[in-house]
């Protein structure tokens, strides 16, 4: 009996050993997400903006630096991990409730999620179209994607007055009247 009891207690402390070590598979790695966030973010000149999923200043409304602007809403998408191409759209509204200058412009417009810049290979957008006050006034094919210096999720720009590399002249557009929505196209990997 004790022979036995012994061979008992031998092959579980070994079986704890292999789950302990690591050996099953897939154990220690760490799993994606099934879904992620998005929304649109803007900055105009006079500091008008809806921030990015990571500030400490993203809400739900449009604001001016920092202080909430009332009669303004945002819409934001969760993106399910899909290796099919799925369409979402982002937007803001209660533009009019903004005060804008009359030489108003826009430094930023685009498009953030909280998708790991890690897997920015592995995920393709595509297709925005920015539309103001329901008219369409943009469409990018193949929009900038960042990485960018000190970003850290993947984002879709259709306006950055700070990179060269993004191509939609900022001083070309009219300012929108009451809502901007961005519908962009994602797929992964």
């Amino acid at each position: 009996m004790k022979y036995s009891m012994r061979k008992v207690v031998s092959l579980v402390l070994a079986i704890a050993l292999v789950i302990a070590g690591g050996f099953v598979p897939n154990a220690t790695k760490k799993a994606e997400a099934a879904s992620y966030q998005s929304c649109l973010v803007f900055q105009t000149s006079s500091y008008y903006c809806r921030d990015g999923l990571d500030s400490s200043n993203h809400g739900s409304v449009i604001k001016q630096k920092t202080t909430e602007i009332s009669g303004t809403s945002c819409k934001d998408a969760t993106i399910a991990q899909s290796k099919k191409k799925k369409t979402y759209t982002v937007s803001v509204s209660g533009i009019n409730k903004c005060k804008f200058s009359a030489t108003e412009i826009f430094n930023l417009l685009y498009v953030d999620t909280n998708i790991p810049i890690s897997m920015a290979k592995k995920v393709k957008i595509t297709n925005l179209i920015i539309k103001f006050d329901g008219k369409q006034v943009k469409k990018i094919s193949k929009p900038y994607i960042t990485p960018e210096e000190g970003s850290s999720t993947v984002q879709a720009v259709a306006i950055n007055s700070y990179n060269d590399d993004v191509k939609w002249s900022v001083a070309s557009k009219k300012m929108p009247k009451k809502n901007i929505s961005i519908t962009y196209t994602i797929q992964f990997k």
